[in-house]
Order: structure tokens, then sequence, then C-alpha cells
């Protein structure tokens, strides 16, 4: 089983947990584990969200409290601050993962980690 990309930015609300604004929506089904699977096969994870402040705080609390690693949080990963001296708003990262980018609205992280491994084991 080989990771097809190495740097993922991942919104949160919608995404990641269900859309619950202001409040922390619940892991939307399989997020967890493929999350943990994206990392667990060297993936980098960039969390790309809207909350700032304590809602950014509370957000990642709940993915460090689950397990989840992430390399940055609303931020480029080191070689992305190279590429972007001015730290653009736009993270630098091989795919992006986000509800608002898919016209039919629904993450579906069975669908997610087909596509982002090479192999056969998917479970």
């Amino acid at each position: 089983m080989k990771l097809k990309y190495q740097t993922i930015a991942i919104d949160f609300d919608g995404t990641i947990a269900y859309e619950d604004y202001p409040e922390i929506g619940g892991f939307k089904p399989h997020a967890e584990r493929v999350l943990k699977k994206i990392t667990d096969h060297g993936g980098k994870i960039i969390i790309w969200t809207c909350r700032t402040g304590d809602q950014a705080e509370k957000v990642k609390a709940m993915l460090v409290s689950a397990g989840i690693k992430f390399e940055a949080f609303n931020d480029n990963l080191s070689d992305g601050r190279e590429m972007f001296p001015d730290n653009s708003r736009k993270v630098f990262a091989d795919v992006y993962i986000d509800d608002r980018a898919n016209f039919i609205k629904e993450i579906d992280w069975l669908w997610v980690e087909q596509n982002l491994f090479i192999g056969s084991d998917t479970g």
C-alpha cells in the first residue's frame, strides 16, 4: 500500500467533522481512521480551516485527543514557506480535501481513501 500524494491540505468543518459551527461537530464516518492512515504511510496533513483563535484551538485539541497528527494548521509546511515567503493565504499541497471544493458537498472518506492510496488494503 502506497500513498499517492505526500502533502494533503484538509478542511475541518463539513470535511473532517460534521458542520456545526460555532460548535465542534463529531467526526464524519471513517475520517479518523483515514487521517491516521495518511500519516502512518508518511503523508503530511495540513489542517486548513476558517476557524481562528479559541475556535482553532478547540479543533486542534479535538484532533490531538483523537490521535490525529498534522504538520501544520492554517499555515504552509516549511517547504511551502520557502516557496511562498509572504505566506500566501492558500497553503501549498499536492491535494486539497474540502467539502466546498466538491459540488456534491458531501465528503465520503471511503472514496477519499480509495483515491489516496495505491494497493489493495483499504481497511
